[in-house]
């Protein structure tokens, strides 16, 4: 460590160090920092994150595309729906302005489709975030009013 106005000469320094990360794995690990002054009093305990390897990217989701009808609806990623293992399911939905779409995920329970989880806002916009078990899960865009198309991001 080295005091970052070049000496060490005050009650209180600012200090800065370099630490080698050779030999930790990738991922977010945490530093412990204690100083101690020339008399061998120790002060407190400072932590700081580093992350080895850069930053874990967003996880990657999949972007479907469709049109929708006035008072219709529409299927993601179609009728029959996906495989889910389970863990947080996340939607959103984007159509023109002036349209009023909703967005709701759906999971199949037997033979029937039940509503999990709804966003129901007067905009174009919609969001769903889902705690999911696993299952066999579908979108539903439904054209409240207006209709045309729309862009729907699902992430898990």
């Amino acid at each position: 460590m080295t005091a970052t106005d070049g000496t060490f000469n005050t009650a209180t320094e600012a200090v800065r160090a370099t630490v080698s990360t050779a030999g930790l794995s990738a991922g977010k690990h945490t530093i412990y920092v204690r100083a101690r002054n020339n008399s061998g009093t120790s002060g407190p305990v400072s932590a700081v994150f580093v992350t080895v390897g850069g930053t874990t990217p967003p996880p990657a989701g999949t972007t479907y595309a469709g049109t929708v009808a006035a008072a219709g609806n529409s299927y993601q990623p179609g009728t029959a729906g996906f495989s889910y293992a389970g863990g947080t399911l996340k939607g959103n939905l984007s159509a023109a302005a002036g349209t009023d779409f909703d967005l709701y995920l759906q999971k199949l329970s037997g033979s029937t489709w039940t509503q999990v989880a709804a966003s129901e806002g007067s905009t174009s916009t919609e969001a769903i975030t889902y705690a999911a078990t696993s299952g066999t899960y579908r979108w539903r865009v439904y054209a409240y009013s207006g209709s045309g198309s729309y862009s729907l991001t699902e992430t898990k």
